[in-house]
């Protein structure tokens, strides 16, 4: 299991097939869901250590919005493991995440980032101006777009964080998806 997806051990909040919170430690330590779990595959026994640890990388791996693991995860449960009613499962929740980016993040060289982001009408003031307190951006009225240098990556993932949690992504290290922040129950 070093495909370089190790990273995202660990437990995981939310469903990898549906994305809904987890709240059972079973479920949790899983990574799927008991609705989830079970539905129209069996996992045979001396497999389940293996293809729950890969499940809960996923879950992880999807909280933290690197898509492009979630999508190696689920080709290993379907090829390597034999399991690809799961891996259909998982799937589903991520299939169009590529059709369904709205944020491009584009490396143009020379140190920065050219980002487009839909506009957020409803929030003019406190999205232009959190656009504007990043160090050194300019907007491109020609194509719509921010220019940031890349040190400013930082300043931008929280200004993404804030405005389009949850939303779907193309950068220069593939998909991506910006985290929600944690709604774990108190």
């Amino acid at each position: 299991m070093s495909r370089g997806y190790r990273k995202y051990c660990g437990v995981s909040s939310h469903c990898v097939c549906c994305g809904k919170l987890l709240t059972d430690i079973e479920s949790i330590n899983r990574g799927i869901g008991p609705e989830c779990l079970g539905k129209g595959y069996e996992i045979p026994e001396f497999k389940k250590e293996t293809i729950y640890e890969l499940t809960r990388m996923a879950a992880k791996a999807s909280e933290a919005g690197d898509i492009e693991s979630v999508m190696t995860i689920i080709r290993t449960i379907h090829s390597e493991h034999d399991l690809p009613i799961l891996a259909e499962k998982m799937l589903r929740r991520f299939r169009n995440a590529k059709k369904n980016a709205k944020i491009k993040i584009i490396d143009v060289g020379n140190g920065k980032l050219r980002i487009s982001t839909p506009f957020k009408r409803s929030q003019k003031s406190d999205f232009l101006a959190a656009w504007r307190a990043i160090q050194g951006v300019q907007f491109s009225f020609g194509r719509r777009s921010w220019s940031v240098p890349i040190e400013s990556r930082p300043a931008v993932w929280t200004l993404l964080q804030k405005f389009f949690p949850g939303a779907y992504g193309e950068g220069p290290k593939g998909l991506f998806r910006v985290p929600v922040p944690e709604t774990l129950p108190k």
